[in-house]
């Protein structure tokens, strides 16, 4: 029996960095890209739902301004891929108009939320700053 919703907590891509020694920047554009076939494979399988928790609010808090940057850059590069594939509808959640002004994307997360939609054949859900 296939899940109706499957969720995903993105780990690794720092470890992937330092293990192939490329840039924390790279290491979330790959892990983004990774993402978008998992998608596709998940959706090929039936599941209806797939939510990825990007970031929440104590995580951005934690981290380097350099990380947070790679970070949020890859999960646009995601969003990105996933507006491309056919059928797909895109619901970011989160609290993006409280995270700092400065950060890559924050102008794109903010259109993106206001044009989101979850009806449709396979939804993906994105959380952005999101809190418990």
């Amino acid at each position: 029996m296939v899940p109706s919703h499957v969720a995903f907590i993105p780990d690794g891509n720092r470890r992937r960095a330092r293990r192939d020694r490329i840039t924390m920047a790279e290491a979330y554009l790959i892990g983004a890209a990774h993402g978008v076939h998992v998608v596709e494979w998940c959706r090929e399988l039936g599941v209806r739902h797939w939510s990825i928790f990007g970031t929440s609010c104590e995580n951005i808090l934690k981290r380097p301004q350099e990380q947070v940057e790679a970070l949020y850059c890859g999960i646009l590069r995601f969003c990105e891929g996933v507006l491309q594939l056919p059928g797909v509808a895109l619901h970011i959640f989160g609290n993006i108009a409280g995270t700092p002004d400065a950060l890559p994307g924050k102008t794109e997360f903010l259109q993106l939320q206001q044009v989101s939609r979850t009806e449709g054949d396979f939804v993906v859900h994105v959380g952005l700053n999101y809190a418990g």
